[in-house]
């Protein structure tokens, strides 16, 4: 299978797991603190982690640069702020509309991505986030005019996706300099750590 099937095939594997879990998550969002809700999903996140990263190497090199330290604390400071809003999200909307606000992260790793790697998008990619963009706005024009805590649900849902496309864009970035397995385990415990 060539490189870019298999991203593809790895994108819509993730897509359909990122769908599937915000259905639970909604109902311990509606039943507990956002907090309550994102450190034990966090904690489990890092158990696994660190679980992959020891059976695939034992974590033999241990020793982060600094390059990694940074990005891993990048990474875990984004990873804590996008759970935190994407739970704030899902106590105020319904989990389908906020699924579908998330996928707009897909603009801003296309911003992101031209502002520090200077990767193009073509203009077919433009007029299609506005077809889906008018065609949200179209569908959801009473919560925008009704309900303050829908509206702010759906802030609250941009702040998330904005900040998964960070991570997106910074370990996008940073891949050739590290080990991503590590970083990822290292960031997990800091989101962890700094929400604890």
């Amino acid at each position: 299978m060539k490189a870019a099937s298999k991203g593809i095939l790895y994108c819509l594997l993730s897509g359909l797991f990122a769908a599937g879990y915000l259905i639970p998550y909604k109902a311990g969002a509606n039943a507990v603190s956002s907090e309550g809700l994102v450190l034990p999903m966090l904690l489990c996140a890092a158990l696994f982690n660190t679980a992959v990263g020891l059976g695939r190497s034992g974590f033999r090199s241990l020793g982060f640069d600094r390059h990694s330290l940074w990005v891993a604390a990048a990474l875990g400071v984004l990873s804590l702020v996008g759970n935190e809003a994407g739970a704030e999200s899902l106590a105020r909307i319904d989990p389908g509309i906020a699924s579908v606000i998330l996928r707009t992260q897909v603009i801003f790793v296309a911003v992101g991505g031209w502002l520090l790697m200077g990767e193009r998008t073509n203009l077919r990619f433009w007029v299609g986030v506005l077809i889906a963009g008018g065609g949200y706005v179209f569908m959801q024009s009473n919560a925008f005019l009704s309900s303050g805590m829908a509206f702010a649900g759906m802030w609250w849902a941009l702040l998330a996706a904005s900040c998964f496309a960070g991570m997106q864009v910074l370990t996008r970035y940073t891949i050739d300099r590290i080990d991503i397995i590590q970083v990822n385990t290292l960031r997990l415990w800091l989101a962890v750590l700094i929400l604890a």
